[in-house]
């Protein structure tokens, strides 16, 4: 739906979508070292791109200014519309009055340039057949850079920041000063370009994106009943969003930044799993009957630390970008560094701040997106696959399955364990000190375990539970 008086402000049109086509060229090699397959180097490079983001230009209809508008009729009042059954004859107002003007809303908008995601992927690897056993060992190494990636822009906040606070964080508004006893979202006051507008979110690209991973990798193929694998791989990769929502301000208040939401720097991916190793074989028990068991040990997820409440009034958070918030924590190096609602709170934060890795190593400065590190995983699954002869050598399989088994013999085995949703809301704004132009904290999620130490880790529930599962199958030679 086209809105004009968005096109007056921003110079851009809310019913215009992209139209572009993309081209993926890609180059691959093997090369046969010796010509006896005893050693293989391989690799390629290629443009690509998978399934497009349309979700986010769902954002486009439903978020122009001009989709909805709310008025209220009452008998009381006089000022009920005649009722009709026909849809293309719905009421637009109450009786006897106009139409009424759109709400003050979210607007969502799109670059005439926007290209859909794609990203350069650069792959060389090496196989070869070792010594012993038959085992064929790789070494690959894989790097990616995104040409073209999401990213969404809040083009309705004012690139200038009114001034800065700590850790060098810009703030792009005022706050209300002195202590607020109501909602924390009506403390800061965004310095909106065009305040007839509530966030106005421009989805764009980026180029920043990259990571690479290092795999090793032994396996041994079927021979004499027995066959195994076991692999390790390392990987990096970094971003500016993690873009994790379907929502594009949640894209933005999900989104932890040290400063300006809208030149966040590269980071760590809430997607990085540091080291993983997978370990996995088979063996033929008898000739009925085949044992297979898999492992799977991995880093746990990244998390980071931020405040409930819009420290640097960006205008997240607030009702209409769905209470997220974005602004990454400070860490105090002492009890002047910081201004808590009770004073008497610093030891018990300090105390937690300390047995926080990720925070004691961030003191004096506003901690870096995903740099805190959940607990290890491992899991290990197995199956039972019991072989039945019928006819003409043909047999049928059935198939047991049990995933993360150590949970089945132990509760306490096979559990995952991390943050919900990446963060953690440490302290909570409530109020403002100008003296030392800096918010008024209160402890808002504060988890230690037995020892005293920070444990801010969740059981994820059903990744953690042991599942099993029965199969059947024919299998005709």
């Amino acid at each position: 739906i086209e809105n004009p008086d968005v096109e007056a402000a921003f110079g851009i049109r809310t019913d215009d979508v992209p139209s572009n086509a993309i081209l993926s060229p890609r180059f691959g090699f093997n090369w046969d070292v010796y010509g006896d397959q005893s050693t293989q180097f391989r690799g390629g490079v290629g443009l690509f791109t998978g399934r497009q983001p349309f979700v986010w230009l769902s954002n486009l209809y439903s978020n122009t200014g001009r989709a909805t508008v709310q008025f209220t009729c009452r008998s009381s009042l006089g000022n009920l519309p005649e009722f009709t059954l026909d849809p293309a004859a719905q009421p637009e107002s109450c009786a006897g009055t106009g139409v009424p003007a759109p709400p003050r809303a979210v607007i969502n908008l799109i670059d005439e340039d926007f290209e859909f995601p794609n990203a350069w992927r650069f792959d060389v690897a090496v196989d070869r057949e070792l010594p012993w056993w038959g085992i064929v060992g790789t070494a690959e190494l894989i790097y990616t850079k995104y040409q073209n990636q999401i990213f969404l822009e809040e083009i309705n906040v004012d690139k200038d920041p009114v001034s800065f606070t700590q850790g060098g964080r810009p703030v792009f508004g005022t706050h209300s000063p002195g202590v607020s006893t109501g909602n924390n979202n009506l403390i800061p006051i965004p310095n909106y370009l065009h305040p007839e507008f509530l966030q106005t979110v421009l989805l764009t690209n980026s180029d920043q994106d990259r990571a690479w991973n290092f795999i090793l990798q032994a396996q041994k193929r079927y021979s004499d009943g027995v066959e195994f694998s076991g692999s390790y791989t390392f990987n990096q990769a970094e971003d500016i969003s993690g873009l994790t929502s379907s929502i594009a301000t949640s894209n933005i208040g999900f989104n932890p930044v040290p400063g300006n939401p809208n030149d966040p720097p590269l980071a760590t991916s809430n997607y990085q799993q540091t080291h993983k190793f997978v370990m996995g074989g088979s063996f033929d028990v008898a000739d009925w009957f085949t044992w297979s068991l898999m492992y799977v040990g991995n880093s746990g997820d990244k998390y980071s630390y931020v405040y409930n409440g819009d420290v640097n009034a960006d205008g997240f958070e607030a009702p209409s970008a769905n209470d997220r918030v974005n602004d990454l924590l400070y860490v105090p190096t002492g009890p002047e560094d910081i201004t808590l609602l009770d004073p008497a709170d610093w030891d018990e934060l300090n105390s937690y701040i300390e047995t926080e890795a990720c925070l004691r190593e961030a003191r004096g400065e506003i901690i870096e997106r995903n740099t805190c590190d959940a607990p290890w995983r491992n899991r290990f699954d197995t199956r039972f696959t019991f072989k039945v002869p019928t006819i003409a050598g043909q047999h049928g399989e059935l198939v047991w399955d049990i995933f993360n088994v150590g949970n089945l013999l132990n509760e306490d085995w096979g559990r995952s364990s991390g943050v919900n949703f990446g963060t953690i809301e440490l302290l909570a704004l409530r109020g403002w000190d100008e003296e030392n132009n800096r918010g008024i904290f209160d402890i808002n999620r504060l988890n230690v375990g037995d020892d005293g130490a920070a444990d801010p880790f969740t059981v994820f529930d059903t990744n953690s539970r042991w599942q099993m599962q029965f199969g059947v199958r024919y299998a005709i030679n």
